[in-house]
């Protein structure tokens, strides 16, 4: 999904205004039903992994604990065992690196991975009561089989979460172009324009939150009307620089009266 990819560009947002908007994001339609297909997506990558266990269990493991129920207990034990392992991570590392060797620090956290290594291949050999090698070879090609299985799964339940023009929109959430984008994410971020009009329009055409009803975007849009007007009066004939920012505002405005049209079917006034 293209939207993921937006993630990084947000990665520096903090703050109440981040916040804030990031709450109105994650009301969109759009979002929510994204949110779905990840919520789904992840329970099947669950279904496909303990499929992947039992298979390759098949070819590596003998056929007395080769069972669907040695594929569930494994997946099991692994879950616990990385939900421990976060957890006991978090409280282990910041106690090791206060410690006042720099060689004393990484050496225990290196013994730590080490052992946390060890544990994870320790589970299918004792599962299955094989070698560690062979254990090795069974998560090696459980691996492949669930690569190449939520492949066939991310299409199959992507096809069904997704019409095409759901996909489009998600596709251009935050605008048309790399530039539209960019600057939708500053915005969430809580980056605003510094022009009130250009923050206006930037509300109007591509809200952070789900998109008002019509009338309200009508009634936003006769109000950037009359900002227009005013500020039309303001510009100094010779002033090249507010010339050019208030014909990049006047097409804005009149990209939103297209827009409000086709949904509307009405006539659409214009600023001359």
């Amino acid at each position: 999904m293209q939207l993921l990819s937006h993630g990084l560009t947000v990665g520096h947002m903090a703050g109440p205004a981040m916040g804030l908007r990031l709450h109105e994001f994650l009301k969109r339609p759009e979002i929510q039903h994204l949110a779905w297909f990840l919520i789904w997506l992840a329970v099947a990558g669950q279904a496909v992994l303990i499929l992947s266990y039992w298979v390759a269990s098949k070819s590596l493991a003998e056929r007395q604990t080769a069972t669907f129920g040695s594929a569930l207990k494994l997946w099991f034990f692994h879950l616990v065992f990385m939900i421990a392992v976060v957890y006991g991570l978090s409280l282990l590392v910041p106690w090791v690196l206060t410690f006042d060797d720099r060689w004393q620090s990484n050496f225990v956290l290196a013994g730590l991975l080490g052992l946390t290594v060890v544990a994870y291949f320790l589970i299918p050999m004792k599962v299955y009561i094989i070698t560690f090698w062979r254990a090795l070879g069974l998560l090696a090609l459980s691996w492949v089989i669930s690569i190449g299985g939520m492949y066939c799964v991310r299409l199959a339940v992507g096809s069904l979460f997704f019409t095409s023009r759901q996909t489009a929109e998600l596709r251009e959430l935050g605008g048309k172009n790399p530039e539209e984008r960019r600057h939708f994410y500053d915005r969430l971020a809580g980056n605003d324009a510094p022009d009130e009009i250009d923050r206006m329009l930037d509300d109007a055409l591509w809200p952070i939150g789900p998109r008002r009803p019509l009338p309200e975007r009508q009634a936003a849009a006769e109000e950037i009307k009359h900002k227009l007007e005013e500020r039309r009066k303001t510009i100094a004939p010779g002033n090249a620089a507010a010339i050019t920012a208030f014909q990049a505002q006047i097409d804005r405005y009149q990209a939103l009266l297209e827009e409000l049209r086709a949904q509307s079917g009405g006539a659409r006034p214009a600023i001359h």
